[in-house]
């Protein structure tokens, strides 16, 4: 799918979705949310795992799960703007090269800087449709696993660590958001809520390794989901 029709169909949704929202509702609210997040994410390792197995190397999953942080805050004209950071758990995986066993592990991170509308909120479920950019990096660590002496060690290196350079990604997700609410006082409501989302990353931009020339292409495109759970406020106002 292009990404001009992913914008489209977002569009859609938000349009729809904002027709059967808020009827018969005069009140605005203007709200803040912190967050912490479980995500699992796919990537497109096709050509990376081939250079490994071409050398010799074990090949890596292309899921990724981390756990981050977040959060956000949605204005009276129910705009909600929003950022958070996830740090994914290593990949690996084992084999042997002559009499040689090394170990290939995968590490990344991305920050997500998002915009979305609060197009749905009725009996405490929220839906959010949102949009915005994927900033990431990945490391690829391929290491001995024999025990070396130092010596040897300095003298003759064999581990090598190389990283890619900043990849940017445009960012599509549609939230879910259950509230549960704690304590109200006047018009200010806290409350804690648990989202479930949906999403899909597109690539943008050239993607290369640090250091390294005619290194195998990767991408983060690819679908995704997430969980958070947080707290905050939402204030109501005539």
């Amino acid at each position: 799918m292009s990404v001009v029709k992913m914008i489209a169909s977002f569009l859609f949704i938000m349009v729809m979705l904002n027709s059967q929202a808020f009827a018969g509702e005069n009140w605005k609210t203007v709200e803040g949310r912190g967050y912490g997040i479980v995500e699992v994410m796919s990537l497109d390792l096709d050509s990376l795992n081939n250079s490994l197995k071409d050398n010799g190397y074990g090949t890596l999953s292309n899921k990724l799960m981390g756990v981050g942080i977040g959060g956000y805050s949605i204005a009276k004209n129910n705009i909600l703007v929003e950022g958070y950071a996830v740090i994914y758990s290593p990949v690996s995986s084992k084999a042997k090269i002559g009499m040689t066993e090394y170990e290939s592990t995968l590490t990344g991170f991305t920050g997500t800087y998002n915009v979305g509308y609060n197009a749905y909120n009725k009996n405490r479920l929220r839906i959010l449709p949102l949009a915005g950019i994927t900033f990431g990096t990945l490391k690829l660590t391929n290491k001995e696993q024999n025990k070396r002496d130092f010596s040897d060690l300095l003298s003759t290196p064999k581990d090598s660590v190389i990283e890619t350079e900043p990849i940017i990604v445009l960012n599509f997700a549609v939230d879910f958001n259950w509230q549960f609410r704690q304590e109200k006082i006047d018009f200010i409501r806290k409350n804690i809520g648990l989202g479930f989302r949906l999403g899909y990353r597109h690539d943008i931009g050239k993607k290369t390794w640090q250091d390294v020339s005619n290194g195998p292409e990767l991408s983060f495109s690819g679908p995704y989901i997430n969980m958070t759970f947080g707290g905050g406020y939402i204030k109501y106002e005539k």
